[in-house]
C-alpha cells in the first residue's frame, strides 16, 4: 500500500514513547500533514516487547472508537513494528536499509527520536553507557536517517530530551561553551554531520572529568542523565543550523522536553500522564510550521509545554 506519509518513533514499547505513537495515530487524521494514509513504526529493541505494544495499540479501545486505524475501521492510519537498538549501529542501518527498500530514498517525514535510558548511579560505566544511548545513539539514529527524509518543512525530527538538561545548572563559562556549540552550525564551513561535532567534544570531555574525577571542578552535575539530553538539545540546534544553512527547503529539527512524566524512568514519580507527555512532541511532529513559530524560527529551537522556550 502506497503511504502519504511515514512516521517512526524510537524507543516505542512503553511509557512516552508507547504513547507518542497512540497520539500520533489519533491526531494525525486532523492534522494539517494529513495528505493520505500514514504508517507508523513502532520501534523497539526488544522483539518481544516491540511486538506487545503493537497488539496493544491495534487493541486500544480508543483507537478503535475513533476509527482511525485502517485494520479496524477504515481510517488512514497504519503501525507495524521493527526492530531497532540505537546503540548499535548495524541495527540501525538494518532500519535504514527497510526504510529505503519499502519507501524509497526520500520516503520518510517523521522522526521521533523518544529511546534513551536513566541508570542507577554515578560512575565511569555509567556515564559511558548513558552517553552511548542518550547522545550518541539519538545522533547515530538522526545522521542515518536525514537522507531519507523528505525535503520540505513538514519532514519532522523531534528529540525527546528533558527540563535537566536545561543549561541554569552550568556555571557560565560551561553555559557559554555549550550556547556556543549549539551555534556552530550556523557557520559556513560546517558540514551536516560535522555540527555537532563541538557539542560531542563536550561530551567527552564530561565523560573523561568522571574518569579523572575532575567534572564537578568543571562545572559538570553528577548526572550522565543530564548531561546527555543537555547534549541532545545542543546538538539539536547546531544540526537544525547546519540544514538551513545547507538546503533549501529543510526537514525541521526540534528538541523537546515531555514533563516529568510518570514512567519507569521516573520511577513512576512522574506528575504528568504518558498520553500529557506525549502532547509536546506529537505536536511539533505534526502541526503546520507556522504554528511552532515559522520554519526558520523554529530551526534547532527547544521546546516545553507546547511552546518554545530558552535552553
Amino acid at each position: 500500500m502506497p503511504y502519504a506519509r511515514v512516521a517512526a518513533v524510537t524507543g516505542a514499547n512503553k511509557g512516552i514513547g508507547l504513547a507518542i505513537v497512540r497520539n500520533l495515530a489519533l491526531t494525525y487524521p486532523s492534522s494539517p500533514l494529513n495528505t493520505g494514509p500514514v504508517l507508523i513504526y513502532v520501534t523497539a529493541r526488544d522483539k518481544t516487547r516491540g511486538e506487545a505494544a503493537l497488539s496493544s495499540l491495534l487493541t486500544d479501545p480508543l483507537l478503535i472508537r475513533s476509527n482511525v486505524l485502517s485494520a479496524s475501521g477504515g481510517g488512514p492510519v497504519d503501525i507495524t513494528y521493527h526492530p531497532l537498538d540505537i546503540a548499535d549501529r548495524s541495527s540501525i542501518q538494518r532500519f535504514a536499509a527497510t526504510l529505503r527498500s519499502r519507501h524509497g530514498e526520500r520516503g520518510l517525514d517523521i522522526l521521533v527520536n523518544n529511546a534513551g535510558v536513566a541508570l542507577d548511579g554515578f560512575d565511569e560505566a555509567v556515564v559511558r553507557g548513558t552517553l552511548d544511548v542518550n547522545y550518541k545513539g539519538t545522533l547515530d539514529v538522526t545522521l542515518a536517517l536525514l537522507q531519507q527524509l523528505k525535503p520540505a518543512p513538514s519532514s519532522r525530527i523531534v528529540n525527546v530530551a528533558s527540563m535537566s538538561g536545561a543549561l541554569d545548572r552550568y556555571p557560565e563559562p560551561l553555559r557559554r561553551r555549550f550556547r556556543q556549540a549549539a551555534e556552530s552550525g550556523a557557520h559556513e564551513g560546517s558540514s551536516v554531520a560535522g555540527a555537532v561535532a563541538d557539542t560531542t567534544v563536550i561530551m567527552h570531555a564530561f565523560e573523561e572529568g568522571v574518569r579523572a574525577n575532575t567534572h564537578g571542578a568543571m562545572g559538570f552535575p553528577n548526572s550522565a542523565y543530564a548531561v546527555s539530553k543537555a547534549g541532545v538539545i545542543g546538538a539539536t540546534r547546531a544540526l537544525g543550523l547546519a540544514l538551513q544553512r545547507e538546503q533549501q527547503h529543510p526537514p525541521l529539527v526540534v528538541s523537546c522536553c515531555p514533563g516529568y512524566v510518570d514512567t519507569d524512568m521516573t520511577k513512576h514519580n512522574g506528575t504528568k500522564t504518558p498520553d500529557e507527555g506525549a502532547r509536546t512532541p506529537v505536536w511539533l511532529a505534526l502541526a503546520d510550521a507556522r504554528e511552532l513559530g515559522g520554519p526558520d524560527a523554529a530551526q534547532g529551537r527547544y521546546f516545553k509545554y507546547e511552546k518554545m522556550v530558552q535552553w
